[in-house]
C-alpha cells in the first residue's frame, strides 16, 4: 500500500528561481522522483508516496537554505542528510560569525568541507550541512567551535585528528 501525503516548505523567495531552475529543469527533475511540485505565494507544495515527498522536502530545504541543486541533489542518496543550524545573533555578530566561517574567498569553509567529506552553506540565519551522518557530526562541531570564537588553527587541527581516526 502506498501512502499519499502533501508537504509545504517555505523557502526565499530569492531561491524560488532556483528551485525552478533554467527552463524548469530543478523542477523536473524533482517530479522525475515521484513528486508533484506547485510553487504557491506561501511556499513550496510537495505531493506523492511518502518516502519520494520526504526527500524531495529535504532537497526543497537545501535549496531554500542556499545550496546549488547539484549539491542538494546529493540528499537522493539516502545516506546523506540535511542538518540546519539557526544562528541566533543579533546583526553585527551574524556578520563577524559568518565572515569567519567563510572565511577569506570562501577559504576556511572549502577547506572544512573538504576535510568532512560535506557541503556548507551559509544563508541567512543559519548555517546547514549535507553529509553522511558521521561526516557532519564532524563538520558541526567544527561550526559550533568557530561560532564560539575558538581560532581557525585549533579548529583546523581539531579536523585533522578526527579525519585521521
Amino acid at each position: 500500500m502506498v501512502i499519499k501525503i502533501i508537504k509545504y516548505v517555505l523557502i526565499p523567495a530569492k531561491r524560488v528561481a532556483v528551485l525552478i531552475g533554467h527552463d524548469g529543469c530543478v523542477k523536473k527533475e524533482l517530479e522525475k522522483r515521484g513528486v508533484n511540485i506547485k510553487i504557491e505565494k506561501t511556499g513550496v507544495k510537495i505531493s506523492g508516496n511518502a518516502i519520494n515527498v520526504m526527500v524531495a522536502e529535504n532537497v526543497v530545504k537545501a535549496i531554500g537554505r542556499g545550496f546549488s541543486p547539484e549539491n542538494a541533489f546529493l540528499l537522493f542518496d539516502e545516506k546523506n542528510l540535511l542538518y540546519i543550524r539557526p544562528i541566533e545573533l543579533e546583526k553585527n555578530q551574524l556578520k563577524r560569525i559568518k565572515a569567519r566561517l567563510i572565511g577569506t574567498h570562501g577559504k576556511t569553509r572549502k577547506r572544512i568541507e573538504l576535510m568532512t567529506n560535506t557541503k556548507i552553506s551559509i544563508y541567512g540565519k543559519t548555517v546547514s550541512i549535507i553529509g553522511k551522518p558521521e561526516d557532519i557530526k564532524i563538520c558541526a562541531e567544527a561550526v559550533e567551535k568557530l561560532i564560539n570564537g575558538s581560532p581557525h588553527r585549533f579548529v583546523y587541527q581539531y579536523l585533522e585528528k578526527r579525519c585521521r581516526r
